[in-house]
């Protein structure tokens, strides 16, 4: 589901868009820094007046969208920025982070822009139902510092609500002399996010515990168990990514660090703020991989109790169908005992009831019982018709096998003789 689908059917509470569309046609929030007081002032602008004035920015904090940086991109400003950025805005992303430095013929560094990428996955459930929504967003965040000049240009990108409040609160204890220390205070941010999406996710396999306790009433719900799983991996994924791109932001950190071009102006310990920043958010993220390991397992678990229990009642359904058809084995025993007892009883009173026999009186008034000299005529009726009914039958049970006799004869009757 992309983010621009319309989520008013059950909307997460802390995850909207409310400026989206201006966003997208290229309005953007400023924050500017007020250089004497170091507080934040908020203002409305267009991406074409503040990017095409980008060397006169001055420690301004911009909130953007893909679609609106890709449309201003295409027209007229390609080359604004590097082209390893570009993937960022118009590909699809699990993560990234990229780093190029601008110098001069010295080797000096005068421009260092850094960008880092986080994906996000959101779940939620409608309620009394097994249908499960998810929600993509790709978070971006764009820092170009330039050295010769102590200004900042700093783009969001794809931020919902909820992590635009979060980046206002903590701006003021951004360290601007680090670059970095952007990418810190957004990576501290994706990982509440993180938090709360595995928070999700641990809501509904809860739900799928709690249902799979009433065995009495069970239904296994195999399409909710898979899609679930399905989530879990897309997150666990996910965090594997953020945890690497954490990685190489403290990496290369480190690397600009060595070779600041003013040395006058670099504060060590906001370095090491920013550095120890990143570390312990690098060590959230992996531990809030850990918890979505153990949700895949405990995921993991009712899948194979649903199995388990499906099973269980195949099984009880197999011996109820075998005590029922023992019952017909004990019925249709009946039957032929039942059978055996009045058919010889049968046959002699069909014999005696034909025609060729006779019982009367005579003449004088005794009883007399007589047999028709014909009475031949029945066995040869009788006897070739029920040898006839007999091979029939026989051939009829046995064609498979005549069938491929007659087939294996024919087919070796068919060969070429050779000398």
């Amino acid at each position: 589901m992309s983010q621009n689908e319309d989520l008013s059917f059950k909307p997460l509470d802390d995850w909207t868009f409310t400026n989206e569309r201006d966003l997208d046609r290229g309005v953007v929030e400023v924050l500017q820094r007020d250089k004497s007081t170091g507080k934040y002032h908020s203002r409305m602008s267009t991406l074409d007046r503040e990017l095409d004035s980008g060397n006169n920015f001055s420690h301004g904090v911009l909130f953007t969208t893909t679609k609106a940086l890709d449309t201003w991109g295409t027209r007229q400003h390609r080359n604004y920025f590097p082209a390893a950025f570009s993937p960022v805005v118009s590909k699809n992303l699990n993560g990234a982070f990229g780093c190029e430095y601008h110098r001069d013929e010295n080797g000096k560094v005068l421009i260092h822009d850094s960008w880092s990428c986080f994906k996000v996955k959101r779940i939620w459930k409608m309620p009394n139902s097994f249908m499960v929504y998810d929600h993509w967003t790709q978070l971006a965040v764009f820092v170009r510092h330039n050295f010769s000049t102590s200004t900042q240009l700093v783009m969001f990108i794809n931020c919902p609500d909820q992590v635009k409040s979060q980046l206002r609160t903590s701006m003021s204890s951004v360290k601007t002399s680090d670059p970095y220390s952007w990418h810190a205070a957004f990576a501290r941010e994706n990982m509440n996010v993180y938090d709360q999406a595995i928070w999700d996710l641990r809501g509904v396999v809860w739900e799928v515990e709690a249902y799979q306790k009433q065995l009495g009433s069970f239904q296994p719900q195999f399409t909710l168990l898979h899609d679930m799983a399905r989530h879990i991996s897309h997150n666990k994924e996910i965090l594997d990514v953020a945890a690497d791109t954490l990685d190489s932001i403290i990496y290369e950190q480190s690397v600009l660090d060595e070779q600041h071009p003013r040395p006058a102006d670099r504060v060590h310990w906001h370095v090491k703020d920013v550095h120890q920043q990143l570390y312990l958010t690098s060590k959230g993220i992996r531990a809030t991989k850990l918890r979505c390991i153990s949700l895949s397992e405990r995921l993991q678990n009712e899948i194979n109790l649903a199995f388990n229990i499906v099973s269980q009642r195949n099984n009880e359904a197999s011996v109820q169908m075998a005590k029922s058809a023992m019952v017909d084995n004990t019925m249709m025993k009946t039957v032929a005992i039942v059978s055996l007892v009045y058919l010889p009883g049968t046959f002699v009173s069909g014999i005696f009831g034909m025609n060729f026999f006779n019982f009367d009186t005579n003449e004088s008034g005794a009883m007399t019982w007589s047999l028709s000299h014909n009475f031949w005529l029945y066995w040869v009726v009788t006897i070739p018709l029920t040898l006839s009914t007999m091979a029939v039958w026989i051939l009829w049970f046995n064609r498979d096998v005549i069938t491929r006799v007659i087939c294996g004869r024919t087919s070796g009757g068919s060969g070429v003789e050779r000398d």
